[in-house]
Formats: C-alpha cells, structure tokens, sequence
C-alpha cells in the first residue's frame, strides 16, 4: 500500500507517520492513533492511496469520531514540513530519538511495550507544541516526573540511577546464579543491553578457558558438565544427591579461581560486567557476607520454581540451539534440578534475592528492579557512611549519582 503524492511520488504507507501529522494539526495523541488505524483499515485492499483522498478519509473520520468542532479547531494544512525535533546539551544537539528515549525508560525497569508509549506521548507533545528543542535536562526531567507520577518514587529513583551508570565512581558488577536451563543466559544479556553493559561473560565460558591451562589429567572436575563431576568422586557411603553436590562445589570452587581474577580485573578497569553462571553460588554467598572493594555488587539467582517448567525449557533450547540436544540434559535432569534446588536453598539461607524466571518479560523487569534497588542501597549506604545528609524524598530524586565517597571507616574483603 502506497501513498501517491502530487508530484506522483510514491511511498508506502506508515501508520505511525500518518498519526503524526494528525498529531502536528493538534489532535491528540490517543485519537491521532485510532484515526490513523482506521484510516489504514479502510485502504487495506488498496495498491495506490492519493494523498488527498487519504486526507479526506482522515478528516471524515475525525468528524464521525469527534465531532465537526474538533476539526475545525486543527490545523487545516496537510502538507507541513518536516518537524525535527532536536535534544540540545551544552553546545550539542542531536535529533530527538522515541527509540532511545524508551530504551533508557525500560532500564528503569519499565516493561519495553510501556516504556515506548512513553516515549511517544513525549513526542506528541513537543510535536502539538511545535517545541523543535529541548534539552537533555529537561527531557529527563519530564520522564522522571511521569514516572514519579505514574509509577511511585522507587521507579523514578530507578531511572535516575540508570540513567547515569557511566559516571558512577566505581565498576558495577552484576552476578547472576541459578541452575542449568533457568534462563539465566538470556535474562543476563537483556539486562546488559537494557543497562549498556557490554561485557557479559558466563562462568562456562571462563571454565573453558582454564581448560586449556589444565589438562583433564591435571584437574578433570573443569572437563565435565556441573551435573556429572560427581560421578568423578568416590565418596564412600554417600548418597547419588550428596555426590552430585559435592561434585557441583568441588567445580565451582575451581572455576571461581577464574571468576575472581575477572572481578579484579573489572575493578582495575574501572570496567562494568554482568557474570552469570551455575558456578556462582560460592561467590554469591561470599559477597553478601564480605563485598569486594573498589566496585558495586549485585548479588541475585535465576531459577524456575515449577519442576515442569524447568523440563519443558530443555525441549526450547533444543529447537533453539541444535548444538544443545534436549535428550543429553534431560538423561541429567535429576542432576540439575537437585543442583537448582540447592542454590535456592542457600540463597534463602543467606537472603540472596531469587528471580523466579516463569514469564521471561516479568523476570526481566523483576531482575531490573533487583538490580537497581541494591545498586540505589549501595549508594545510599555510602553517602551515609561519608557523613553526607540523607536526602528528602523529592530531593532524592534531583540528587547527583557518581560523586566520589570520601574514604571508608572500615574496609571490605578483597575478592
């Protein structure tokens, strides 16, 4: 379907661009939408749509709609020029983005559906203003009061802190635990592109790498799967539950050799990372106990509560991955799941917070909000222990991240 203009250039049909220049003749946001979508619905059987016909159904459907008042009150000329609105910061300006805008809404943990309607009733505003500039001050603060008014204080507390994780005086080092086939994997790169961490590394990539320094001979507990290094050991009058466990340890305490190095390492950077793997739970209980200095951590576990569902998610990654054959997990599954079930148990013990990962966008949001209220604990806590003053609620909200703490009273473990 193809709009013909009057010079008899074609192009095809937006909905979205339609619902715009109805929004830049002031119609509001919600009704620029329907008419839009009903405008489209009545070309559908359409190749070829003349401009002016197509605003003609346009305005007839505004009249039906919303009365003849309502039309007569918008801007009668179709054809405006192009309305570029651009986001100005210091002497710089770029153009205005919906899509960026929603990303950095979402990081606030805002599911993405609502975070880019958001984002476009932003738009529609500036564009019924006929405002071309704003700056990137102001735009934040629009969207932090929306979402002070919309969602409570906590969400827009989020969202300042999200929104300014690269001046942040110290790495922020997200580790996510949880059993084989829990969706860790998944939800740990959503979160990483959601916050604009880059690097995420799981703890099997950083076993396979220390495979190549130790041979099977040397160290066979790196060369097998979580869920089978018990079968390496020969524990008399244990149980098959008490080997597979110990087999689990045993692995995670040789893998965690490599995953401290890359925590040292991140924190010499000054480089932000996600670590997510099976291997974690040592490391998980370590740093709720003593955090490492010289970084944020976030500590949080990934599981699948319902026993069916953590089977049935092998058939899923099968069909996503061939190279992950659903028969070699399920032959092991009673392996994982006494594994996952451990690791819940121990975090409840030691009050780590688990995600159940039953819907994947639920989980998503979940992880988000776990992350951002330890990272805005954190924070608290050192402007506490710096003697800073408290901040009011509403000043909460206008005060700045990222400005260095004074020196600490007492100093935490080194990982």
């Amino acid at each position: 379907m193809k709009v013909v203009k009057p010079n008899n250039a074609r192009e095809p049909f937006v909905r979205g661009i339609l619902a715009h220049k109805l929004i830049q003749r002031g119609l509001p946001f919600e009704q620029a939408y329907q008419i839009a979508t009903e405008t489209e619905s009545q070309f559908r059987q359409n190749a070829l749509i003349p401009v002016q016909q197509l605003v003609e159904t346009a305005d007839q459907l505004i009249r039906q709609n919303y009365g003849v008042s309502v039309l007569e009150q918008m801007k009668p000329s179709w054809h405006l020029e192009d309305f570029e609105i651009r986001v100005g910061q210091g002497k710089d300006t770029t153009p205005f983005s919906k899509g960026l805008l929603a990303f950095s809404i979402s990081a606030a943990g805002i599911p993405t559906q609502k975070a880019h309607q958001m984002a476009q009733r932003v738009e529609s505003r500036l564009i019924q203003k006929q405002q071309d500039m704003i700056t990137k001050a102001e735009l934040f603060k629009r969207v932090q009061k929306t979402l002070l008014r919309t969602y409570g204080e906590e969400t827009a507390v989020f969202y300042r802190i999200s929104s300014q994780l690269d001046k942040l005086p110290k790495p922020l080092i997200i580790c996510i635990g949880g059993g084989t086939g829990t969706g860790k994997s998944a939800l740990a790169t959503t979160l990483g592109t959601r916050l604009g961490i880059h690097q995420v590394i799981g703890t099997d990539t950083i076993r396979e790498i220390m495979r190549l320094v130790f041979t099977e001979e040397l160290l066979p507990t790196l060369h097998t799967s979580s869920s089978q290094v018990g079968e390496l050991l020969k524990l008399r009058g244990s149980a098959g539950s008490e080997q597979v466990l110990a087999g689990y340890q045993l692995q995670s305490q040789h893998v965690g050799v490599g995953i401290r190095a890359t925590i040292r390492r991140s924190i010499k950077e000054q480089q932000s990372v996600i670590l997510e793997g099976v291997h974690l739970l040592p490391l998980l209980q370590e740093i709720k106990q003593s955090p490492p200095e010289g970084a944020y951590v976030v500590t949080v576990l990934i599981a699948l509560l319902n026993p069916k569902d953590h089977r049935s998610r092998f058939a899923a990654r099968a069909q996503e991955s061939p190279n992950r054959p659903e028969v070699r997990y399920l032959r092991q599954y009673r392996q994982i799941r006494k594994i996952h079930d451990y690791c819940v148990t121990q975090c409840n013990l030691h009050e780590i917070d688990v995600v159940n990962n039953e819907q994947f966008d639920t989980a998503s949001v979940e992880l988000i909000h776990t992350v951002m209220r330890s990272l805005h604990q954190q924070i608290e806590q050192e402007k506490a222990e710096s003697g800073e003053p408290a901040p009011e609620t509403e000043a909460s909200l206008r005060s700045p991240v990222g400005q260095p703490p004074k020196p600490r009273k007492q100093a935490r473990k080194k990982v």
